[in-house]
Parts: C-alpha cells; sequence; structure tokens
C-alpha cells in the first residue's frame, strides 16, 4: 500500500528568483497557449527543481507550481524546494 500523497504548494525557485530552468518551460507554455504541465518523472523533476525527487509529480503553471510527493517525504521537500 502506498502512503498518501501530500500536495506541497511552493513556487519553486532559487536565490534569484524562479529558476532558469523553470522560465523556459514557462516560456514553452506561453508560446504553445498551454496552461500548464504536469511532470511524473522523477529525474525530469529533479532537474527542473534541482532537488532529488522520488514519489512525485509536479505541476508548473504561471498561477504557480504546486509539487505532489509521497508523505513520508513531505516535511523534506518542504525544507529543501525553495
Amino acid at each position: 500500500m502506498n502512503p498518501a500523497l501530500t500536495p506541497i504548494h511552493k513556487n519553486i525557485s532559487s536565490k534569484g528568483g524562479v529558476n532558469s530552468r523553470l522560465k523556459k518551460i514557462f516560456a514553452e507554455l506561453k508560446q504553445e497557449k498551454l496552461e500548464g504541465l504536469l511532470l511524473n518523472s522523477a529525474a525530469n523533476i529533479s532537474y527542473l527543481t534541482k532537488y532529488r525527487s522520488r514519489d512525485s509529480y509536479l505541476v508548473i503553471s504561471s498561477q504557480g507550481n504546486i509539487y505532489i510527493t509521497d508523505s513520508r517525504y513531505a516535511e523534506e521537500a518542504k525544507i529543501n524546494l525553495k
């Protein structure tokens, strides 16, 4: 049985603001007139967030980003995602 998924509503950014990898995604979404993107690949999520992702999903949109993870990793993700 899988533990419950926990949404962590955070705009993922670095000290200088939204990281450049996410800025490229935002630009592509706007160009293609898409409202958002749902990622479920741990490798892609880790690349975009600069945080080792496990058992997670990432919703990216101009309205904000939502990182959804297994409840076992929720506290760690809250601390490490900036």
